[in-house]
């Protein structure tokens, strides 16, 4: 803890005083008030195999997720032998970076009925500093397939919100994209694929705004891309909230001519990345589909993003990871 306290301290003394840095510095003063946030409350085995690490959430990450819920009224759910068995197929499926760091840095995986969204992924300190994660997978997503529940996603920002199909196939449930998106929030956590994963993993690891390989030419900030890539509204969008806005063909218009293979990963780049090496995942390695239909009473226009030249540009940093 000693550490932990000199090495924060250290960097929130020179920075400004803003919400992000009062919550760590609290977070580091009253560890107390934040055990979803201390590895030390968990039991974790990094030995375990993955249908060891399906757990029960524990309160404290029950009570921490319910004070950021919008809609759900979260409750626990244990999955079924069949289901548990599932899990188990598709983390094979994953990639194999992502199964490696999965295998270092997941403490559990923890299914919530009546979700807001698909998943989360919530980081975890020890002593030293270092951090673990737990996930969170809607329990829904061992249920609907994955076509049906970005379909789902998709319409979620918008109102009214049935003018959009997304087809990803019927092959796999939804649970594959959720366990691919979160694992990628992992990789990004471990390996720095973007300069950082949120601004508070940006304050408590002293890391500073760099530009990576992955972000160049594409981002300013965390939420700001480079002027050329930003389109209006976008900043306006967000999924899982109460805020939708009126649906305008013009996104998927203005998407296809961005870097971005999603609305939500055009969001910030942490889901840009997430979702961008899923898709790539998916379609590239799994040869699955990924098309977006936009519904104009008896007309429909299709929108292709894996098939956009400022997409596949960014292929390369998929190919070396995958590699």
């Amino acid at each position: 803890m000693i550490v932990l306290i000199a090495a924060i301290a250290a960097l929130l003394y020179f920075t400004r005083d803003d919400s992000i840095e009062k919550y760590c510095r609290d977070v580091i003063k009253n560890p107390s008030k934040y055990p979803a946030l201390y590895l030390k409350n968990y039991v974790f085995d990094k030995n375990a195999s993955i249908a060891d690490r399906i757990k029960v959430a524990p309160d404290f990450v029950l009570e921490n997720l319910k004070k950021n819920k919008v809609f759900g009224n979260y409750s626990v759910y244990v999955p079924s032998n069949d289901e548990k068995k599932l899990v188990e197929e598709y983390f094979d499926l994953l990639p194999k970076l992502n199964r490696d760091v999965l295998t270092a840095k997941l403490i559990g995986i923890y299914f919530i009925n009546d979700y807001d969204g698909g998943g989360s992924t919530g980081w975890v300190m020890d002593k030293n500093n270092d951090m673990y994660v737990y996930m969170v997978i809607n329990s829904v997503l061992l249920k609907e397939n994955i076509s049906h529940w970005l379909t789902y996603r998709e319409n979620n920002c918008f109102y009214p919100a049935d003018k959009i199909v997304v087809n990803c196939g019927k092959k796999y449930k939804g649970l594959l994209y959720g366990l691919l998106h979160e694992s990628n929030h992992v990789v990004d956590l471990e390996l720095g694929v973007t300069p950082y994963l949120s601004e508070e993993v940006r304050y408590l690891k002293k890391l500073k705004n760099k530009k990576t390989k992955f972000t160049k030419d594409i981002w300013l900030k965390y939420r700001n891309p480079c002027e050329e890539y930003d389109f209006m509204g976008r900043s306006n969008l967000t999924y899982y909230t109460k805020l939708r806005v009126p649906f305008n063909k013009t996104y998927y218009v203005n998407l296809s001519k961005s870097p971005f293979v999603s609305l939500y990963g055009s969001q910030n780049w942490a889901e840009d990345f997430a979702d961008m090496a899923t898709f790539y995942y998916l379609t590239q390695i799994l040869k699955q589909p990924y098309e977006i239909k936009i519904l104009e009473g008896d007309n429909a226009t299709t929108v292709f993003p894996m098939l956009s030249d400022k997409v596949k540009d960014r292929f390369k940093t998929f190919e070396s990871l995958y590699k």
